[in-house]
């Protein structure tokens, strides 16, 4: 039978623990010391005394079956649907309830605005610079701009410039949209704010988002006015690429892309369905009142959802008994997997205190509402919930060698995690099936193209509400109606072809001046053609024509002109 034997820790092993999790608020007083050894049965695990470390939360055992239900959670009103009349509507007119019309107002303004303040202060441009090019965009031209960008992320290339490629293996259907030079411009000015207004750092107001925060005002509230999500949500992080220097670039081993931008996501846990997105831009900058980081963000994604019977599902890095105690407050349940020396935390349940093996019963504590559960299966879990009780279902997992399986008693609490938490993962699915592959040398565009992705996942998923499992188009499909709907209201800038480079040398006479072929006199005399003709490779045409004003041999039918009309003739 396990047991738990409560030690005297070293320095050393106080430190290791303090530093397993910064963002916990461990103190020296989470630490139970004994000088005493006792040993106490798994299944009667005995009670905790509240010390100063847990005021506020009694921790007592739990192990009665206990018909309890979280009366304390407003019932939930199953009014979770689209918040907007969508009769008739098409698929782009779903990506512009997320997209909208003022976002490409901004990009045109902005883009200008930026555009006539780089080329007046740039007076030293090559004559040959594409910049010289320029002319304003418009409203217009930025939806195809943005239609040949979502165009993109369907047909893969290895670079951008492919797409405007014309050999016979590639279709070639970007250049009859736009040309190539007016993309790289409309690419190059891109813009989404006034660099005038910018504040730099260490000044008050100063923002490490600016670059993209009136675009991040216009859409992340449209994400909850359009859609009413289901009962149960999910807050994970997510990832946006870019490997280019950035004082807010994080990296993430255990993530799939694993340097980027992270952004903190409130998921519907059913859907993938975005309803808040939250960009972490560094410790000191990143907004907080006295709490930690992990517990301010959940806090911040979650306002606006209060007292509506909501239950969020986390994992280890946000979920506190403090958190969870605080989201009871207002109206909203929570479930997740936590760290044993969180703060307020039974001490009971660290793993120097409570030893644990496969196949031993799950343990519950509970504190009023909040009940904590120490579970060991493959490895040790530790839950925390506040809409659970300590109920348990028997789960039959494969098992090597074993065709019937393995069967287990799982903790009803942690078997609805693991149905439940995937909402952010389906979300980052959704994301990067077809999204835009190409790189960029500016931070502030990855996070421009994950928006445009967050409005074609969320539309795609209120298209499939609205038109349920008939005659419903798959997800690239959607994509590309929405292209041609972008399309469709496209109208291309003037942009005038400049003529070609002068050549630094003079065309040759015989490709300038008039030329008539004629015959030789003596009928026996047969030269070597210039243009066919090559001792070198033995290889010899002889003829009996010329040219009266070159004077030399050549066949009047295909070499003459050939041999005055291209620089190099000879075959």
């Amino acid at each position: 039978m396990a047991s738990t034997v409560k030690r005297k820790l070293s320095v050393k092993e106080v430190v290791q623990q303090i530093c397993e999790d910064s963002e916990s608020d461990i103190s020296s007083d989470d630490i139970e010391y004994s000088d005493t050894e006792s040993e106490t049965d798994v299944g009667v695990q005995s009670s905790v005394v509240p010390t100063a470390s847990n005021v506020g939360f009694n921790w007592l055992d739990y192990p009665y079956i206990d018909p309890w239900e979280p009366s304390w959670l407003p019932d939930f009103q199953p009014s979770r649907g689209v918040l907007v009349n969508t009769l008739n509507f098409e698929p782009v007119d779903y990506f512009k309830l997320f997209f909208p019309e003022t976002v490409f107002d901004l990009m045109s303004a902005e883009t200008n605005r930026y555009a006539d303040s780089f080329l007046a202060s740039s007076g030293n441009l090559s004559p040959y610079s594409r910049f010289r090019e320029w002319k304003p965009t418009t409203v217009e031209e930025i939806k195809g701009f943005v239609a040949l960008q979502i165009e993109m992320g369907l047909d893969w290339r290895y670079n951008f410039r492919e797409h405007w490629s014309t050999r016979y293996l590639s279709p070639g259907g970007f250049g009859q949209v736009m040309p190539r030079n007016r993309y790289i411009l409309l690419q190059s000015f891109l813009h989404f704010c006034d660099n005038a207004q910018q504040r730099h750092k260490g000044e008050d107001g100063y923002n490490p988002l600016f670059k993209v925060q009136r675009l991040i005002d216009l859409t992340i509230p449209t994400y909850r006015q359009v859609y009413q999500p289901g009962r149960d949500l999910s807050v994970d992080e997510s990832m946006v690429k870019f490997k280019g220097r950035l004082c807010f670039r994080q990296y993430m081993p255990d993530k799939p892309t694993k340097y980027g931008i992270k952004d903190f996501v409130l998921a519907e846990s059913s859907t993938g369905f975005c309803l808040n997105v939250m960009t972490y831009t560094g410790k000191y900058s990143f907004p907080r009142q006295d709490r930690p980081l992990s517990t301010q963000v959940v806090l911040d994604l979650l306002r606006g959802y209060e007292n509506q019977g909501h239950v969020v599902y986390m994992d280890n890095f946000y979920s506190s008994p403090d958190l969870f105690q605080e989201l009871q407050q207002k109206g909203i349940g929570a479930c997740g997997t936590v760290r044993s020396n969180r703060k307020n935390m039974p001490p009971d349940f660290r793993p120097d205190k409570l030893r644990l093996k496969r196949g031993d019963d799950p343990l519950f504590m509970r504190s009023d509402d909040l009940v904590a559960i120490a579970w060991h299966d493959v490895k040790r879990v530790t839950c925390l919930t506040t809409v659970h009780t300590n109920n348990t279902c028997e789960k039959t997992i494969r098992q090597k060698g074993n065709p019937d399986g393995r069967l287990l008693e799982k903790p009803v609490a942690l078997e609805e995690y693991n149905n439940k938490m995937s909402g952010v993962d389906r979300l980052d699915q959704m994301l990067a099936t077809h999204g835009y592959s190409h790189k960029c040398m500016k931070w502030y565009q990855p996070l421009y193209h994950r928006i445009r992705e967050i409005a074609l996942s969320n539309g795609y998923v209120l298209y499939k509400q609205d038109k349920g499992s008939v005659n419903r188009l798959d997800a690239a499909a959607f994509r590309k109606k929405v292209v041609d709907g972008l399309l469709s209201e496209y109208v291309a800038v003037d942009v005038s072809r400049r003529p070609g480079r002068p050549s630094g040398s003079p065309a040759p006479v015989r490709l300038t001046d008039r030329h008539f072929p004629g015959s030789y006199s003596d009928k026996k005399y047969h030269p070597d053609c210039v243009v066919c003709s090559n001792r070198q490779t033995k290889q010899r045409h002889q003829c009996k024509t010329f040219c009266k004003q070159c004077n030399l041999p050549m066949h009047a039918v295909v070499c003459f002109e050939r041999y005055h009309s291209l620089l190099h003739y000879q075959l």
